[in-house]
């Protein structure tokens, strides 16, 4: 928070891996920082890699100026429809989400066992 009080420029957050951490999304601030941009993939949690596709959150004259800029970049109408379908599916996609989360923890404690496998401290989960 200290960087988007006391920076004018844009700020772009990356949350691509959201899905799995414990840490809350940005994208509730937007109404308080004009200058923020959040950023999310479809590629991790929803399974969409090969799209190479993602979504931008941000106030309304940066969505302006991306909206200026998009058009020969825009994404095709197949992968539209693959990401409205995947997005419509969101019980599924907190499914693989809570499986992978319960795997992660699964390795954690499996790898602990091992003494030559070092603990890394202070770990987001």
């Amino acid at each position: 928070m200290i960087l988007l009080n006391n920076f004018s420029g844009i700020v772009i957050i990356d949350e691509a891996y959201i899905n799995y951490s414990k840490q809350k999304t940005f994208i509730q601030e937007l109404t308080e920082y004009p200058n923020l941009i959040v950023m999310q993939t479809l590629s991790k949690a929803w399974g969409l890699a090969s799209l190479r596709l993602g979504l931008a959150f941000a106030s309304l004259p940066i969505i302006e100026l991306f909206n200026k800029v998009k058009p020969p970049y825009n994404i095709n109408k197949a992968s539209q429809q693959l990401a409205i379908e995947a997005l419509q599916n969101t019980q599924q996609i907190n499914g693989w989400i809570k499986e992978i989360v319960e795997q992660r923890k699964v390795l954690e404690r499996d790898l602990d066992k091992f003494s030559f496998v070092p603990m890394v401290e202070g770990r987001n989960n």
